[in-house]
């Protein structure tokens, strides 16, 4: 699911900035039966009110153009669906099996448990900087909660099988890969 925001970053040096900003990111929630290709199921699940707190280095790789950029942070989040519990079912037919396979699933998952959560972050990136000073980065992120955020129950069926149950939880981790421009605002005002 994409991730909409804006970031806001100082330099504390020439090694290191300090980052900040504001992030809605809309979860999708998925679930596979193990040992099944195709009792499958996904949805959307909650809305989450990010703000990053975010230390970088940078290591010169070419000429004060190319650097390699290491981060760290914390970010708190916001459940915006706390309060809230979602439900579903679908039902499979196999188009690989020769014998008809099916699943049937229906879960209940609960928005619940936590209305405001953390999340340590980690990750790497390329800035390019253009003689305009614009900035051309691509980077990739891991970001991993403190804490269970989602949790679903789960009800399946394979084929004629007696009903089986499960729970999946989620504590709100996720990768991210960023393609963005930057460009000092200070720019605007120092010129």
């Amino acid at each position: 699911s994409p991730i909409y925001g804006l970031t806001i970053g100082q330099e504390v040096n020439n090694l290191m900035t300090f980052e900040t900003g504001f992030y809605v990111n809309n979860y999708g929630e998925s679930y596979r039966i193990e040992g099944e290709d195709f009792g499958y199921s996904a949805s959307n699940a909650l809305v989450a009110y990010q703000i990053p707190l975010r230390l970088k280095a940078h290591l010169n790789l070419l000429q004060n153009k190319l650097s390699l950029v290491t981060t760290v942070g914390y970010t708190f989040a916001i459940n915006g669906d706390y309060g809230s519990s979602g439900s579903g079912s679908s039902f499979v037919r196999s188009s690989f099996s020769s014998n008809n396979d099916s699943t049937r699933t229906e879960y209940i998952s609960t928005y619940s448990l936590k209305k405001t959560y953390g999340l340590i972050e980690a990750g790497l990136a390329l800035d390019y900087k253009f003689k305009n000073s614009f900035s051309l980065y691509l980077a990739a992120n891991y970001l991993t909660g403190l804490s269970r955020v989602v949790e679903a129950d789960v009800k399946y069926w394979i084929n004629a099988e007696p009903e089986q149950t499960g729970s999946v939880f989620s504590n709100g981790d996720y990768y991210s890969i960023i393609l963005g421009l930057k460009y000092p605002i200070s720019n605007l005002w120092t010129k």
